[in-house]
C-alpha cells in the first residue's frame, strides 16, 4: 500500500504538469485546482514515506500540515463551482446573492476547518497496510468537506443540464459515493485517495472543456449580422 499512495502522488503530479502545458491564460479556477493538486501530492508523499522518515516529531508536523492544507483549500471548490456554472451560462450563477452565499459558506468552512484541524487538532499514530502516519483522534464527520462535495454535485448537475457536459457531476458524485461507502473501513482511506484523483481530474477536464472554446454564455448570444 505504501507504493500505491506514491503512485497516487505521481498521478497527481502528472495532472499538475499537464495543466502547465495548457495554452492561454490560466483562470483563478485553474490556479485553485493546481493548489489542490499540490496539496494532494504532499498528502500522498507524506503518507507514502511515513516509515522512511523515521523522526516521529517531524512526521507528526508533516501530517498536521496535511490536515491544515485540506481545511484551507477544499471549501473553495464551492466558489469554483459557482464560477463554472456562470461559465456555462447559467443565469442564477450571476446572482450576487448566490456569490455572497458561496463566499460566506466558504469562509465559514475554512475558519471552522482551521480551528478544528489546526488549533485543536490532536493526532495519534496509525500503522496499517504498510502506511505509517498520524491521524486525527476526532470522531466527528468532516462536515465542511461533506457539504462542499454535496454543493459541487448540485452545481455539476446544473452544468450537465445546461451544457450536456457531465464530467463535473460524475466526478463529484463518485468521490461522494466512494467515501461514503468506505469511510468506516480500515482501508477506506486508500479508496478516498483514489477518488480524489477521479474528482480533480473531472474538474480539470471541465475547466479544459471551457478553455478550448468560448463559454456557453458567449455561444448562446446572437452574433451580429454582416
Amino acid at each position: 500500500m505504501t507504493y500505491l499512495v506514491l503512485v497516487y502522488a505521481v498521478l497527481h503530479a502528472s495532472l499538475l504538469i499537464w495543466t502547465l502545458s495548457w495554452a492561454g491564460p490560466a483562470s483563478m479556477r485553474l490556479w485553485l485546482l493546481r493548489l489542490l493538486l499540490a496539496g494532494m501530492i504532499f498528502d500522498n508523499v507524506v503518507q507514502g514515506f511515513g516509515h522512511w522518515i523515521g523522526d516521529d516529531a517531524l512526521l507528526q508536523t508533516l501530517n498536521h500540515g496535511r490536515y491544515c492544507l485540506h481545511a484551507a483549500f477544499l471549501p473553495w471548490l464551492t466558489v469554483l463551482g459557482v464560477s463554472m456554472m456562470r461559465q456555462a451560462g447559467i443565469a442564477v450563477a450571476s446572482s450576487v446573492y448566490l456569490w455572497c452565499a458561496a463566499l460566506v459558506f466558504t469562509v465559514a468552512a475554512v475558519a471552522f476547518g482551521l480551528y478544528h484541524d489546526a488549533l485543536i487538532l490532536e493526532l495519534q499514530v496509525q500503522d496499517s497496510f504498510g502506511i505509517y502516519k498520524f491521524v486525527s483522534t476526532s470522531q466527528s464527520p468532516p462536515f465542511g468537506t461533506i457539504l462542499t462535495n454535496f454543493f459541487v454535485i448540485v452545481m455539476g448537475v446544473a452544468v450537465w443540464r445546461a451544457t450536456g457536459w457531465s464530467w463535473m457531476a460524475v466526478g463529484a458524485g463518485a468521490i461522494f459515493a466512494l467515501n461514503g461507502a468506505t469511510a468506516s473501513l480500515a482501508w477506506g482511506f486508500m479508496v478516498g485517495n483514489f477518488a480524489e484523483i477521479l474528482f480533480v481530474a473531472s474538474l480539470l477536464a471541465t475547466e479544459r472543456h471551457f478553455m478550448q472554446g468560448v463559454s456557453f454564455r458567449e455561444a448562446a448570444q446572437p452574433q451580429p449580422s454582416v
